[in-house]
């Protein structure tokens, strides 16, 4: 009750605030007569497309699962990444470490010696990662990695990070119930605006349309 109230209350001070601008002559104001205009048309354009357009739009269950075919590649998950990672606070020792390591000193070993990283315990082992998470210059050293390839020091807000690239899978495809409705809201969508765009081609080359020059200066103005 209290919310009707709220409702009731609310149309009876827009009615009554209509009734005063009606008497001062608000709706004579070319600028509001414009704005109304504009409103009107707008709303009739929409209600046009609802009624007209969209009614001859129809998407089938192959349009929609060819759709998915055709953009496979758009559904993937992210590819994920075998890491291991080692943290050192100064840049000097993450450099020693990373000649070492180049030289064929033991990643694990090393981690769990020299990393302050929580990784360290597990000999810097990281395991299998998506690679979206990771950001800024190690993301870029990782997709031209090969596997094995040690990468650094990349400079972080911890000290200096070492990298031991392990191998990269790539992410698997989301199943189509999870995108159908999506893919759905696509290839509608592109009907629509090309079945409207069609119907508005057809009405110019079949009204003859005059344009006014000092209007149309007005609104370039």
């Amino acid at each position: 009750d209290d919310v009707k109230k709220k409702v009731l209350d609310k149309l009876v001070l827009y009615k009554l605030l209509d009734h005063k601008a009606i008497n001062r002559g608000y709706e004579n104001d070319e600028q509001i007569k414009s704005r109304i205009k504009k409103y009107k048309d707008q709303q009739l354009i929409e209600q046009f497309k609802k009624k007209a357009i969209l009614p001859a739009v129809k998407v089938s269950e192959s349009d929609i699962l060819d759709y998915y075919k055709a953009n496979q590649e758009n559904y993937r998950g992210s590819d994920i990444v075998n890491l291991r990672m080692m943290h050192l606070r100064s840049e000097d020792e993450a450099r020693t470490i990373f000649d070492d390591l180049k030289k064929g000193g033991d990643f694990s070993y090393l981690a769990k010696e020299k990393s302050v990283d929580p990784s360290s315990e597990k000999g810097g082992d990281l395991g299998w990662v998506e690679i979206n998470q990771i950001s800024g210059d190690i993301n870029k050293a990782i997709r031209g990695a090969k596997e094995g390839d040690i990468l650094g020091p990349f400079s972080s807000e911890s000290g200096y990070a070492i990298i031991e690239f392990r191998g990269l899978k790539k992410g698997e495809y989301i199943p189509f119930d999870k995108v159908r409705n999506e893919i759905d809201t696509i290839v509608g969508r592109a009907r629509f605006n090309s079945a409207l765009n069609g119907y508005i081609k057809k009405i110019i080359e079949k009204v003859t349309i005059e344009i006014n020059q000092k209007e149309l200066d007005k609104l370039q103005g």
